[in-house]
């Protein structure tokens, strides 16, 4: 009778020991996920920062001055011959008729025009 009890009482603490380990194998490899992370976001943003940085001095007007003047872009107003007007053309019955409908989805119809003239 002794030794099934003290078996019984091995295989308890053995157990308890396994379980005990595991938690402390799973805490370390969380805490080298989190630092992983805390690396990985410092980097994160050091690099949006120098990003922003880049946009900016891109974007800048004395940067794209300086590279129109380089590939030598000449920039100029268009004509007014090269200036297109859209003009809408609708029919007195379809305005009537689908009024409503026409503000939400007038440009998905197979009625919906356009005509196109040159500005004088």
């Amino acid at each position: 009778m002794k030794l099934p009890k003290f078996l019984v009482i091995v295989f308890v603490v053995t157990t308890c020991a396994i379980i005990y380990v595991n938690q402390q194998t799973q805490i370390l490899l969380a805490g080298y996920q989190l630092q992983k992370n805390q690396t990985n976001c410092t980097y994160l943003l050091d690099r949006h920062e120098e990003l922003l940085y880049n946009v900016a001095e891109v974007e800048s007007p004395k940067n794209l001055q300086k590279m129109l003047v380089m590939r030598n872009i000449n920039m100029q107003r268009p004509g007014r011959d090269q200036i297109v007007k859209i003009v809408r053309i609708e029919t007195l019955s379809e305005t009537v008729v689908h009024q409503g409908e026409r503000r939400f989805f007038g440009f998905l119809t197979s009625q919906a025009h356009a005509q196109a003239r040159a500005l004088k």
